[in-house]
């Protein structure tokens, strides 16, 4: 393991893994784990991000700990593609950002919505239900309905 958050303690991530596995094993349906600072992380099986965050501490180590050391208090952080919300959640539980969270798929919104609620960030995240486009991935953008709502319409402008 060659993470950098677990340099001297390079079995811990698996003893988490291995506890993890066995909390589902035993029929646990969500898990609510400290993860850095006050976050916290609601983790259901299957919930690939997360778990490797839970594990390593910081899944995508170089990018996560750039927007954590690059963001000040009241910056604007945009997560397009936001899933369950891991970037949003540092950066503006973290490094005290606001962040909008753009998340297209209709169940995968509502995780995220419940995530920014756990973690009591509903006043620096503002998330959407929204799938954003470029006029060459369509003639006209993206349009649909998600959450019985419209889809905005993105166009290079």
């Amino acid at each position: 393991m060659n993470h950098p958050l677990w340099h001297e303690r390079r079995g811990h991530p698996f003893i988490r893994f291995a506890r993890l596995q066995l909390i589902f094993a035993l029929g646990e349906q969500r898990v609510y784990l400290k993860w850095i600072g006050k976050l916290m992380l609601p983790i259901e099986k299957g919930d690939t991000g997360l778990t490797g965050n839970y594990y390593l501490g910081l899944d995508e180590f170089e990018d996560m700990s750039f927007a954590i050391h690059l963001l000040r208090q009241d910056d604007i952080f945009i997560d397009v593609g936001s899933n369950l919300g891991s970037y949003s959640l540092l950066a503006s539980g973290v490094a005290k950002a606001n962040s909008f969270a753009i998340e297209p798929v209709p169940a995968t919104y509502d995780r995220l919505i419940q995530n920014i609620g756990v973690n009591f960030l509903g006043n620096k995240i503002s998330a959407q239900c929204l799938a954003l486009s470029t006029p060459s991935n369509s003639s006209n953008g993206i349009k649909g309905t998600s959450n019985n709502q419209q889809i905005a319409e993105v166009l290079k402008t």
